[in-house]
């Protein structure tokens, strides 16, 4: 409730977004996977394109998995510490980029 005695309806929402943007990476991640696994078995050089889709889906893992954690961690009382999350954020963000360039390039050639 707020001072005026009125409902809060952002409490919680946070958490939630944080969680379905997680869950949207994850999934792009999949389907990144995916498409590679296609790539890699129509083409005459199918071990860079494996690779790199079996990379994909463990690194979708992984974001699955902070997704479950971040939200926990907002839902709950007490807070992680802030400068540890942010480097592994950071980590996995580095991580998913290396994926997009790595994917690109596979993907091309």
């Amino acid at each position: 409730m707020t001072a005026a005695g009125a409902p809060d309806r952002g409490l919680g929402l946070q958490a939630e977004r944080t969680q379905l943007a997680w869950t949207r990476t994850a999934l792009g991640l999949i389907g990144d996977a995916g498409l590679l696994a296609v790539h890699a078995y129509r083409s005459a050089h199918p071990v860079p394109a494996a690779t790199v889709a079996v990379l994909a889906a463990l690194l979708a893992g992984a974001v699955g998995l902070v997704a479950r954690g971040r939200a926990r961690t907002l839902t709950s009382r007490t807070r992680s510490d802030p400068v540890a999350a942010t480097t592994f954020v950071v980590g996995l963000a580095a991580a998913v980029s290396a994926l997009v360039v790595a994917s690109g390039i596979v993907l091309v050639t």
